[in-house]
């Protein structure tokens, strides 16, 4: 069971207090300096976003702590946990990561939880892993050494199905409704596409079994050879439900079903501050047009980097 540490919690603990009339465990839940420095990054979350921390509880006694390890960002949190030395080895940490998820997804501010573990610590990675954590990729941390970064989506993101067409086409035509740079042309993009069977794939993001965003990636042509090459969008989320990383989300799912289709790379057209976050990059040996080379940017899947002219398929002049 979570119980939300508020900051009077922390104090109590510091104080050699127990909160809530609970119990603690023979071993310390944390080094008292570790609890004062979650204390004080739980206080600075909070005024954004709350809960930003949870004592674990089981039987009325406090074996561990979960909290948020930065602000969240575009409907990301992080998670961290630590269970005291006594009760590790219960299975309470996988019980308190799944009601995070629990509680997460049922929480419309929350599209993903990331958290991040050692390479040593198998017993981390299987309590994640057994609450749907995937592995997201790996970094060095100064302090730290390796770390293995995980993701969880909380929302549900899967193949288009034929009683979605017309969800998609208001969604589409919503999410670029007020859009400056937009010829208001992408909900009948994405019907050409259909239309023509180029929707190589086509993603909905559901919230409980709500459609809430639609990704689209379709053939291009490099020097007018097809090659494995596709374009990515239009990617449209619902306006109220923007900014709350759907979009993000749908996109690292689109281009990972890419690789399993063993495709080459992928082109978009875009802001290159939103699109090089997933590893797109600008080269002005791959063209599209007049387009400012800035604004048309590729990612590779393999080490062959083509260079030459791009053309999207045709259904991107429906109108």
């Amino acid at each position: 069971m979570l119980i939300s540490a508020e900051d009077a919690d922390f104090a109590a603990l510091l104080d050699g207090e127990v909160p809530h009339g609970l119990v603690l465990p023979d071993s310390e839940i944390a080094p008292r300096a570790v609890l004062q420095m979650l204390r004080e990054l739980a206080a600075r979350i909070r005024t954004e976003f709350a809960p930003a921390a949870w004592w674990i509880v089981e039987s009325g006694e406090i074996v561990g702590l979960c909290s948020l390890t930065r602000m969240p960002s575009e409907g990301v949190i992080d998670i961290g946990y630590g269970i005291a030395p006594s009760r590790q080895g219960r299975g309470h940490a996988r019980s308190a990561i799944a009601a995070i998820v629990e509680w997460a997804c049922s929480d419309p501010r929350v599209m993903a939880i990331t958290a991040e573990t050692s390479v040593h610590n198998h017993p981390s990675q299987r309590a994640l892993e057994r609450n749907g954590f995937l592995q997201a990729g790996e970094r060095l941390d100064p302090e730290d050494g390796e770390l293995i970064c995980w993701r969880r989506l909380t929302v549900q993101i899967r193949p288009e199905r034929p009683g979605d067409v017309d969800t998609i086409r208001n969604l589409t035509t919503a999410a670029f409704k007020h859009m400056p740079f937009s010829s208001q042309t992408e909900a009948a993009i994405v019907d050409a596409l259909r239309s023509a069977d180029a929707l190589t794939v086509s993603l909905v993001a559901a919230k409980d079994g709500v459609i809430v965003g639609h990704v689209a990636f379709s053939p291009v042509t490099i020097n007018g050879e097809t090659n494995g090459w596709y374009g990515l969008g239009p990617v449209s989320v619902w306006p109220d439900e923007q900014r709350k990383g759907i979009g993000q989300a749908l996109i690292q799912e689109g281009l990972s079903r890419l690789t399993d289709l063993n495709a080459q790379g992928c082109v978009v057209l875009g802001s290159p501050s939103y699109y090089s976050r997933f590893g797109f990059v600008s080269d002005p040996e791959l063209r599209y047009g007049d387009v400012p080379p800035e604004y048309f940017q590729r990612l590779c899947f393999t080490d062959v980097v083509p260079k030459g002219e791009v053309v999207f398929h045709p259904g991107f002049d429906a109108t």
